[in-house]
């Protein structure tokens, strides 16, 4: 059984001028008590794409008669076809540069037969001299995903060498 609710009614003063600035203002407790939430329940619901919807509009026998709409629909199921395949497919300029960075480690790491950490092997190659630690640690994570470089740990210390 839920707690009766306590209203009282107080005057509300400001603090400079005390003054009321409402007659009278409800405050009302509820002892504490809360109503717990149950979490709504979510249908399943079983959600087409816009090409599947256009392909089951296209293939019904009403939509079938008419000609123009059949048209139409194929027009719209081929532009998010077109739209799906005019994905990224050229490099930006840093990544381009970031290519030739990489290919720069690599000789590098070649060069050096035991594995290096990030700062020799920037002190190690006059190419790398410019980069700053975190690009070269950013590049060598790429190219350990890659599979082109093996990351081993040395008492906290990356340690990296050619595969």
């Amino acid at each position: 059984m839920r707690a009766p609710i306590k209203c009282t009614a107080s005057k509300i003063q400001s603090k400079k001028n005390k003054k009321p600035l409402d007659n009278f203002k409800k405050i009302c407790y509820n002892n504490g008590v809360r109503k717990q939430k149950t979490p709504k329940k979510r249908k399943e619901v079983c959600t087409m794409t816009k090409r599947e919807m256009f392909v089951a509009i296209a293939n019904l026998a009403e939509v079938q008669a008419n000609p123009e709409m059949v048209e139409f629909l194929n027009h719209q199921v081929e532009m998010l076809d077109a739209r799906k395949s005019s994905g990224k497919t050229t490099l930006t300029a840093t990544q381009k540069a970031n290519l030739g960075i990489k290919e720069d480690i690599i000789s590098a790491l070649g060069d050096l037969d035991h594995p290096v950490t990030v700062t020799e092997l920037i002190s190690s190659d006059e190419r790398l001299e410019n980069f700053k630690p975190q690009k070269i640690s950013a590049l060598l994570t790429q190219l350990k995903d890659e599979q082109r470089v093996v990351r081993t740990m040395d008492k906290k210390r990356a340690l990296y060498a050619l595969v």
